[in-house]
């Protein structure tokens, strides 16, 4: 059996949307999240409401909640499971994509960034000038306070299985800023060999071994090892918010006028050509491809595709074998064929589960030559 990995994807980089009359009276930024593909974006602002598009932003519907600070959103890898901070309030969640939104009881903190697991049960949620970090296992029903440090916590990325997560901190009431990670989520936390300054973002992998955080002089490190060691990287100094594709490969940085990407996890950066903009958050697709950006100072969203290069992995044992991909940002088709020379592809109708951000598909090995590859459709 030959199973090699094969593309037939070819998508220019581009601009999806921009979205600026929707936010143009805000006295803040939006914060936004999205799913796994990109497809589903929801957006939070402070005073207002929230926002969902189904479409990568193409269009918006406004939410049925109440109007006030919203400070903080975050979704499930397939856009259902949403969870919205109130600052100085408590937490709204919704199970099927912000049709209808339900409030939790929660502490009435100041609360400034959410994280969520693929499946949207395990939330992380920081209170930055309160100091505290709450966890919750059951989507958000119930909440229960991290044994942390009362420091400024600024920022929290969690693995897809919500089990590795890493959070970091400015200095506060002479403390020194740092980085925490936790692989049990959230029961026990150790302090990471980062360096001792201020930090301002954090993402991660899909399995939380690979890392990357922003310091407070703007300065990018990653780590390769769960944060054991960490590498300063040679991209530009600014005040960037960071994001990671689930394979660790691929980061995006946005701070002011510039946004800037990474193939190789932050061995080489590419300046990213767009509208001059202060972009104010960013947030990315599980194949790093499609980047969702707010911009503050207009306020807008911009939405931007890169050429995505999905391969498939492969994965045998006896009898049978697996394929798996990440969750791409455009529509992808697993075809089979056994002769690479033939232009007859079948399309592949198998049930496919998700799993760490990518789907699996599990076949039975057979005698023959089969060749698979992932197309647009």
């Amino acid at each position: 059996m030959s199973v090699p990995r094969l593309l037939a994807v070819s998508v220019a980089a581009t601009f999806l949307a921009t979205v600026s009359e929707l936010f143009a009276q805000l006295s803040q930024p939006p914060m936004i999240a999205c799913s796994a593909d990109g497809k589903k974006i929801v957006a939070v602002y402070f005073p207002g409401g929230i926002y969902t598009s189904t479409n990568s932003g193409a269009s918006w519907r406004s939410n049925n909640v109440p109007t006030t600070n919203w400070s903080a959103v975050a979704s499930s890898a397939d856009g259902t499971r949403l969870v919205a901070a109130i600052y100085g309030g408590g937490f709204y969640t919704s199970g099927i994509s912000g049709i209808r939104w339900k409030s939790n009881s929660a502490p009435a903190l100041k609360w400034t960034f959410l994280a969520s697991s693929e499946d949207g049960t395990k939330l992380v949620a920081l209170a930055a000038v309160d100091g505290a970090v709450y966890k919750s296992a059951d989507a958000g029903a119930t909440w229960t306070s991290n044994n942390l440090p009362s420091l400024w916590w600024s920022s929290v990325a969690s693995s897809a299985d919500g089990t590795n997560l890493a959070v970091v901190a400015h200095a506060v009431n002479g403390s020194v800023g740092g980085i925490y990670t936790s692989t049990n989520a959230g029961a026990t936390w150790t302090s990471s060999n980062a360096p001792t300054t201020n930090w301002i973002s954090v993402a991660s992998s899909a399995d939380g071994s690979k890392l990357a955080a922003v310091a407070g002089n703007g300065v990018v490190y990653t780590s390769l090892n769960s944060g054991l060691i960490w590498t300063e990287m040679a991209v530009p100094i600014a005040a960037w918010h960071i994001t990671s594709s689930a394979d660790g490969t691929r980061l995006a940085v946005a701070s002011l006028s510039a946004i800037y990407n990474s193939t190789n996890s932050g061995g080489t950066w590419l300046h990213t050509t767009v509208d001059s903009g202060d972009w104010f958050s960013i947030a990315s697709s599980a194949d790093g491809n499609k980047l969702v950006i707010v911009d503050g100072f207009i306020p807008r969203i911009v939405i931007i595709q890169l050429t995505p290069s999905p391969f498939l992995n492969i994965a045998t044992s006896s009898g049978s074998f697996a394929l798996s991909w990440i969750v791409p940002s455009i529509d992808l088709v697993l075809q089979q064929s056994s002769d690479l020379a033939t232009t007859d592809w079948t399309r592949l109708t198998v049930a496919s589960t998700l799993t760490n951000l990518s789907y699996q598909v599990n076949l039975s090995s057979t005698k023959s030559n089969m060749l698979f590859r992932l197309r647009s459709p």
